[in-house]
């Protein structure tokens, strides 16, 4: 079992540094957070150590480390997130249709969405590389749009 309910805000306090599960931090995407884990604990150890180095270890100083976080991964995390909230829903015919779409994605392209980098040149290069994607994402907007 891992929390399924977003990142935490914050995840730093006086005296206290929030990491991995704790913290929110897994992909709730795809059920991984060992490495997100690991991450977050090295950039939790490098300001702690600096907080400790400079007698300081308040909330304010420790934020340094959330705001290292959030820069680098928040993004990524809350679409997952966003993501795993609408397909937790789906039935298993709609399970069916979506996982034709993941054919057309490369090993690579793949690969990088099961790491969670959901950047928008990844995206780009998904759409530019399958034209499908961009139509079946159009009509998706369009029955949004239309209250469908």
């Amino acid at each position: 079992m891992m929390p399924s309910d977003g990142m935490n805000d914050p995840i730093t306090g006086d005296g206290i540094l929030g990491v991995g599960d704790a913290a929110g931090q897994p992909s709730a995407l795809v059920g991984e957070g060992i490495r997100w884990c690991i991450e977050a604990g090295l950039m939790a150890g490098a300001v702690a150590a600096e907080a400790v180095k400079a007698g300081d270890v308040s909330g304010a100083f420790l934020a340094r480390y959330e705001r290292q976080w959030n820069a680098k991964h928040a993004r990524n995390l809350k679409i997952a997130h966003e993501i795993n909230k609408r397909i937790s829903f789906w039935d298993d015919e709609k399970w069916d249709r979506r996982t034709e779409l993941l054919k057309m994605f490369t090993p690579e392209q793949f690969a990088e969405a099961l790491k969670t980098n959901l950047t928008g040149a990844w995206a780009a290069k998904l759409i530019w590389s399958n034209p499908r994607l961009l139509k079946e994402g159009v009509r998706k907007l369009a029955a949004l749009a239309l209250g469908g």
